[in-house]
């Protein structure tokens, strides 16, 4: 199969080498051309180009078995983010037809799921976060969604949860340059899942023939902010645990909200085992030390 990957980012990069491994072509787009060097050495055809851009996009031949949209904003404003996931998507799907596309896989959050009391949630849970950025992916799903009117072609959805892995370590940093503010005092629930079991799962998904549209990406065990801490210091006694309560709450550009995410029709459907079931495996198997020596503690 070729599969054309926009967005060769953390985990579009890990995803092309995988599809490479496993025996597909693999077609890799770059906005600001990043890794076209080093994915090209592994046998990827990398290129330097904007999915809004639809002329770009029409001026690629194809055709793509499979198409994966998991560019990020960067960083970037709200509008950069609008322009990557709402004009992206648009443009990706207007060229479909084109492309002879069988699946379009898309990578939407966990964030779309506003709950904010600890409960569980699956992908038939209501889905209405009223942060914008939640809004505006839930937009996009919608556009992936109505991929369903072209002939052959099946849509997927991915919600996942917060990404951590190798040169990836958002909480560690956090850890190490604390205090730690605490939201809800430390009750509200994270959910995560490691690169590397993402990654499979969006190839399984590619090359297997799932029965439904939306799954959550999140691995076993969702877990309060406190109890990670708690864990974390365990396992990184020379480093004190400073904690400060969220007295002035500033919520974050995702919104701020405590649910536990269920991953059980993932599991079922895709009859997957995770590498990193929960976040104890995932820091431990990705070796707390080179963690450390990755994490920017600017």
């Amino acid at each position: 199969m070729h599969c054309l990957i926009a967005g060769c980012g953390y985990v579009g990069t890990e995803l092309a080498g995988k599809l490479i491994n496993q025996g597909h072509e693999v077609t890799t787009l770059n906005r600001k051309g990043r890794n076209v060097s080093k994915l090209s050495k592994k046998g990827i055809h990398a290129i330097k180009g904007d999915i809004i851009s639809l002329s770009f996009l029409k001026s690629l031949s194809g055709p793509f078995d499979w198409v994966v949209h998991c560019a990020s904003s960067s960083g970037q404003g709200e509008e950069s983010f609008r322009s990557i996931f709402l004009e992206g998507t648009s443009t990706l799907r207007e060229c479909i037809p084109k492309w002879n596309t069988r699946k379009i896989l898309f990578t939407s959050s966990t964030n779309v799921y506003g709950q904010n009391d600890g409960s569980v949630v699956d992908e038939l849970s209501e889905a209405s976060h009223s942060n914008p950025r939640a809004k505006i992916l839930r937009q996009a799903e919608s556009i992936v969604r109505v991929s369903t009117d072209l002939e052959n072609t099946k849509p997927l959805i991915l919600r996942v949860a917060g990404i951590y892995g190798p040169g990836r370590c958002h909480l560690l940093k956090r850890y190490l340059n604390a205090p730690i503010t605490l939201w809800e005092n430390g009750q509200r629930y994270m959910n995560m899942i490691h690169r590397d079991d993402l990654v499979s799962i969006m190839a399984r998904i590619l090359e297997t023939e799932v029965t439904d549209q939306v799954y959550n990406a999140t691995d076993h065990e969702p877990v309060t902010q406190l109890d990670f801490y708690k864990w974390l210091a365990e396992e990184l006694p020379g480093q004190k645990l400073e904690l400060r309560p969220d007295q002035n709450p500033n919520p974050t550009k995702r919104g701020t909200t405590s649910k536990r995410v269920s991953n059980k029709k993932l599991t079922k459907d895709l009859g997957f085992e995770f590498r990193y079931p929960n976040f104890r495996h995932g820091y431990a198997c990705s070796q707390i030390n080179t963690l450390l020596e990755t994490a920017d503690r600017a």
